[in-house]
């Protein structure tokens, strides 16, 4: 399972205050909440299955890289951006 995060902030640090989806199971994520024109950063995290973690998704262990993708929504695509990993 993958969760992410996402920020209008370069380096930003993954957390709660910017965690934009959990538990999804695709190898992609549809954004469907991001202005024209505004550049934003995106952390995909994966959790394991375990308990006991602190994966925001089943309270599994999350994986820590802080790898960042950034995209900029053009005036066509603002409705939503997708992430394939």
């Amino acid at each position: 399972l993958y969760s992410v995060y996402r920020s209008t902030a370069t380096g930003f640090t993954p957390g709660a205050g910017n965690l934009r989806a959990t538990c999804i199971s695709q190898s992609f994520f549809i954004d469907t909440s991001v202005a024209a024109g505004t550049p934003y950063h995106y952390v995909v995290r994966a959790e394991n299955p375990s308990t006991g973690g602190s994966g925001p998704c089943y309270g599994g262990g999350e994986e820590t890289n802080v790898v960042r993708r950034s995209a900029t929504a053009s005036a066509c695509s603002a409705a939503s951006w997708i992430y394939r990993g």
